[in-house]
């Protein structure tokens, strides 16, 4: 009886160890992780609170109301376990971790614990702190090994400053010790150095281990992730430099047979709003397009995304939980002249059911939906806009029971003025130079599909711009619908010629040239030169009239071109010759006109003495002022070189500028 009794005894012990042993498999641990986040700043602090506020267990009824699937823990051990043998970790701390892994555990989230920062094994990895991560994990495995199969263990984070038969080794040695009394559950590990995709690549995976599941972190490109000034993310080359990364880590795992995660990745908040938002949506797409589930990293601070105090979320926990490869993507925001917003998008989805316009102020809590389109539109005209303000855009979509959600976007429309460039207006007739847009925010002064200035030269806006072998500037790297606005004067209304100087290796080419002032358009195509460099003149012509405008050029067609410059000649144009002439420009004569060193500008009324008169070369730049003092003044250009010069004055309270010839 004795004998029997022992053995039921011991069948029921075995039964509730094995009931307690995690039976879920690594490909269905990673599934179960899912749209995961970290409470970073935490428990891996020095001490509790020292970075961010203490864990609170509200925190996880947040993460879980917003649809995370797993909570990844933090922790460093450093300062809670004796230096000395047998390494002893302090009870109340151990305590603490366990109360915050089970609230985890009891929302039924899967939660990963590990040893993170732990400095003094990574920088002396001897036989005295091996010795003490050995014990560490004795410790961990013992207290938590009757826990729900859904709490995974991390060997060791970025095990940076270590070999990597070091971080081979620490890692073996973890999992040596957990197999002890948790034979099935789910470990992670990961590479060397910052465990990076890199550092997964050239790992050594221990042998004869069927719960293994691997791990990377990446915040790449590091320079904006974690950038100091508003440095911008989107090109498709930066887009497909994350995909090929991520393929890497999927054809790692389809060799090597052992499932992965990403389970840190960010960008903080220092990076230019619209470019992290990108970057979110990018990696989201990129990780579960390939199976790989993510646990994006927030730290409460620089790369928050729960506000813990506030009990809110930033944008990023939308673009985590509900973008999809169905969501609209590629968001343009564009400012319009008659002050509307028009957004553009690149549309994915394959669902019947309307896209929802929504938009906030920037500094409200929640996006409204404005209005609804057909699934198969990519356009919309936002006309109830007030200019001043700055606006969050994004689309979201119900497809069956699931909310999809596109990243957002932003504009500001603080500064929606198009102001000319070096502060004076280009003057018609006279020379236009492609790259001296007006000043401005895109939407605004100029629309360019890239936020980058491609050539990078001349200036930071979004304008493509590179420099000429020959000196100068063009504007290149064209895309329809591109324009570049410019303030400009016209002296006199009538019909222009325009001659503009194009280089292009193919012809197909055109762009064309518009007025605030006028609904008249000049079309002109490009023919090819056979060389980007070489330009050739394009003669066409436009009816302009007289007086300050905006004056656009608008890439209508590819392929490509390069422009450089454009002059506008007013056809059948004589120079003034007579006082009788002069009588009716502005109650002011300007004699003789074309002149050779001098001319006399004589006010017939209504001159204020104190005021300046500007002088202006044919490309708009300010080369001379006079003050008036007197009714008659000569004005001496004897020092400037021949040429068309403007004369800009007021005269009975009106600014008139009259074109001089110098001979």
């Amino acid at each position: 009886m004795r004998i029997i009794t022992s053995l039921l005894l011991s069948i029921i012990f075995l039964c509730t160890v094995c009931t307690s042993y995690a039976q879920l498999s690594p490909e269905a641990a990673v599934e179960a992780i899912g749209r995961g986040i970290n409470l970073g700043n935490t428990l891996d602090a020095p001490y509790e609170g020292d970075w961010a506020l203490k864990a609170e267990e509200y925190y996880f009824d947040a993460y879980k109301d917003a649809g995370f699937k797993s909570v990844r823990i933090p922790i460093t051990w450093a300062n809670h376990v004796a230096e000395k043998a047998p390494y002893k970790v302090d009870p109340a701390f151990m305590d603490r971790v366990e109360q915050i892994v089970d609230w985890g555990l009891e929302r039924d989230f899967i939660i990963i614990m590990n040893c993170h920062h732990e400095k003094w094994l990574k920088e002396n990895y001897n036989a005295e702190s091996v010795a003490r991560f050995e014990a560490i994990w004795v410790q961990i495995s013992d207290r938590f090994y009757q826990k729900s199969e859904r709490l995974l263990f991390e060997t060791l984070n970025e095990p940076h400053g270590m070999t990597i038969a070091e971080a081979a080794d620490a890692n073996q040695r973890a999992l040596d010790i957990i197999r002890e009394k948790n034979p099935t559950r789910n470990v992670i590990i990961a590479g060397n150095e910052w465990s990076a995709i890199k550092d997964l690549l050239t790992m050594p995976i221990p042998s004869d281990d069927d719960y293994l599941i691997a791990n990377y972190h990446t915040y790449d490109p590091w320079d904006f992730s974690f950038a100091e000034k508003d440095l911008t993310w989107g090109t498709q080359a930066e887009k497909n430099y994350i995909s090929n990364e991520f393929e890497k880590a999927k054809n790692w795992s389809a060799t090597n047979g052992m499932p992965v995660i990403m389970n840190e990745f960010g960008a903080v908040h220092d990076t230019d709003f619209n470019s992290r938002m990108r970057h979110y949506a990018h990696y989201v797409e990129e990780s579960l397009s390939r199976g790989i589930s993510f646990m994006a990293w927030d730290d409460g601070g620089w790369y928050e995304i729960y506000q813990r105090d506030d009990k809110k979320w930033h944008e990023t926990k939308d673009i985590l939980i509900h973008n999809t490869k169905q969501t609209p993507t590629n968001l343009l925001l564009t400012m319009n002249a008659d002050s509307t917003v028009s957004i553009q998008w690149e549309n994915r989805n394959t669902a019947s059911t309307p896209l929802k316009i929504e938009r906030k102020v920037v500094g409200s809590d929640q996006f409204a939906v404005i209005d609804e389109v057909e699934p198969t539109e990519n356009s919309y005209k936002d006309v109830s806009v007030t200019p001043g303000d700055k606006y969050q855009y994004r689309i979201s979509q119900m497809q069956g029971d699931q909310v999809i959600i596109s990243y957002p976007q932003q504009i500001d429309l603080v500064n929606y003025e198009s102001l000319p460039f070096g502060g004076t207006p280009a003057v018609i007739p006279g020379v236009l130079e492609a790259e001296n847009y007006n000043l401005g925010i895109a939407g605004i002064a100029y629309n360019d599909q890239e936020e980058e200035n491609q050539g990078g030269a001349y200036r930071e806006d979004g304008v493509d711009i590179e420099a000429r072998e020959d000196g100068g500037f063009h504007v290149g790297y064209v895309e329809p619908n591109e324009w570049m606005e410019y303030t400009v004067i016209v002296l006199e209304s009538g019909t222009y010629a325009i001659t503009s100087l194009v280089a292009t290796e193919q012809a197909g080419g055109r762009f064309k040239v518009s007025t605030s002032k006028s609904s008249v358009i000049a079309s002109v195509d490009v023919p090819s030169t056979n060389s980007w460099e070489t330009t050739t003149e394009v003669e066409s012509e436009i009816f302009l009239e007289a007086g300050e405008q905006k004056l656009r050029i608008t890439i209508d067609k590819k392929p490509p071109f390069n422009l450089d410059k454009l002059i506008f000649t007013k056809k059948e144009e004589l120079p003034p010759t007579s006082i009788e002439d002069d009588r009716e420009k502005g109650q002011a004569l300007i004699y003789p006109n074309p002149f050779h060193h001098s001319f006399t500008l004589r006010f017939l009324q209504d001159v204020r003495f104190g005021d300046q008169v500007y002088i202006y070369d044919l490309v708009g730049n300010k080369v001379s002022s006079i003050k008036i003092e007197e009714a008659q003044s000569i004005i001496d250009l004897s020092a400037f070189s021949e040429g068309i010069y403007f004369v800009k004055y007021q005269s009975n309270g009106k600014e008139y500028i009259r074109k001089v010839i110098k001979q």
